[in-house]
């Protein structure tokens, strides 16, 4: 797997599986001090020929006073298996906009992504997905930990087009605040104009568990253990859903764990 760093030095990056062949990247942002949008925007145009398997990964770590836009535009032929990932970590304004066009039959496309936003981070994730061909799949699950004042903010929309006949869609955001002043706005939608499919949509936000907080308290674990018990199940089963690749995943639990002052 690809690991493309220091992404900056450009506007703008290409990214194609060509046909029946196999193209996986972690784009990694980080140590962004530039509060200029502008100078920190990025466009990936991403292409999936057919029969091709593509993996993109994209990973954000801004300074507090961050600042970037990602614009991912991504194009699916038939018989594809495609997975676009996005993980903001920090950053005082990170918005990635996610627009992804199925043009061919017999295609699979995962949406993963996590949201972190802390004290005074606002981290967005939008997302278009136009199903333009039937039989394909799109299932996307989003997941949200806002803490301090921190604000993540998840719009996504799924159009299934009149030719697009059984295709099958999951969309799916479920949030967690960690503090009263965190904030976390969520928007999933469907458009629907074909009439043999199977979609379905759903969001949820609240704050940890306190049943099971206090179920293991009264079994000697610390409120401190056990709230972190609870933020890491939460997120692993986002980390384990964007790739197989043992390195990035355990880069990513490291990263979370640092985060939040857990122990892995």
């Amino acid at each position: 797997m690809e690991t493309i760093e220091n992404i900056y030095n450009t506007n703008h990056i290409d990214i194609r599986a060509e046909k029946g062949s196999e193209c996986r990247k972690v784009v990694i942002a980080q140590n962004i001090l530039r509060e200029d949008v502008d100078k920190n925007s990025v466009t990936m145009d991403v292409v999936a020929d057919s029969g091709s398997t593509l993996e993109l990964h994209l990973f954000n770590k801004m300074d507090y006073a961050g600042v970037a836009k990602f614009d991912i535009n991504v194009s699916v032929q038939d018989n594809c298996n495609v997975t676009i990932s996005v993980v903001s970590l920090d950053g005082k304004q990170v918005d990635t906009n996610i627009n992804v066009n199925i043009l061919g039959e017999n295609s699979t496309v995962n949406l993963p992504g996590l949201l972190l936003p802390s004290e005074g981070e606002n981290l967005t994730y939008h997302s278009t997905v136009i199903h333009q061909a039937g039989r394909s799949t799109t299932t996307q699950k989003v997941r949200t930990v806002a803490d301090g004042n921190g604000f993540g903010d998840f719009f996504g929309i799924i159009k299934v087009q009149p030719d697009a006949q059984k295709s099958v869609t999951e969309q799916v955001n479920n949030n967690i605040l960690l503090s009263a002043d965190a904030r976390i706005e969520s928007k999933p939608q469907l458009e629907i104009y074909a009439d043999d499919v199977k979609c379905s949509h759903g969001s949820t936000t609240g704050m940890l568990d306190q049943d099971a907080i206090f179920y293991m308290r009264s079994r000697g674990i610390s409120e401190k253990t056990a709230q972190n018990l609870l933020l890491q199940s939460f997120i692993d089963e986002v980390i384990d859903n964007i790739c197989e690749e043992p390195q990035y995943k355990e880069f990513l639990k490291k990263e979370i764990a640092d985060k939040f002052g857990m122990e892995l």
